[in-house]
């Protein structure tokens, strides 16, 4: 009976561990780690499947509009970006809401490419636990120049 207990109070330990190793937060960065490196091979695991919007608020001759891209569209940008041209997202004040099945996580954020300040804006990301794994399910940017 005692071994039954140890085994059953390792094995929650583990499950614990290994769900908070891979929880919503940790999956969006795992996500930015796969921008600045320019890799959608790290990115693409991350998302729910290719259909999965990437939408993003910008100013365009002072009129606000949503810019729609597909996961597609968004990956390839950066297998285009030369390896010469270093990208950077800085995010700080996250933000994650936990609801079980689902989850969003949202933060401030700076891009930087090569260290010079583009744009800033708020980042907004809704995930989906499928099969125990939290997959990105849409992302919506807030986005301000910094010029």
């Amino acid at each position: 009976m005692k071994k039954l207990f140890l085994f059953a109070v390792l094995f929650a330990s583990s499950a614990s561990f290994a769900q908070d190793s891979a929880s919503p937060e940790k999956i969006v960065e795992w996500f930015f780690s796969g921008l600045n490196q320019k890799t959608p091979a790290i990115m693409r695991p991350l998302l729910l499947n290719e259909s999965v919007n990437f939408d993003t608020l910008m100013y365009i001759n002072g009129e606000p509009k949503v810019v729609s891209r597909g996961a597609t569209d968004f990956l390839n940008e950066f297998s285009n970006i030369p390896q010469s041209i270093k990208l950077e997202e800085r995010i700080s004040n996250v933000i994650v809401r936990n609801y079980g099945q689902t989850a969003d996580v949202h933060m401030d954020y700076e891009f930087y490419v090569n260290d010079t300040l583009q744009h800033s804006g708020r980042n907004y990301f809704f995930l989906v636990a499928v099969d125990g794994q939290w997959k990105i399910a849409h992302t919506y940017d807030t986005r301000k120049s910094a010029k």
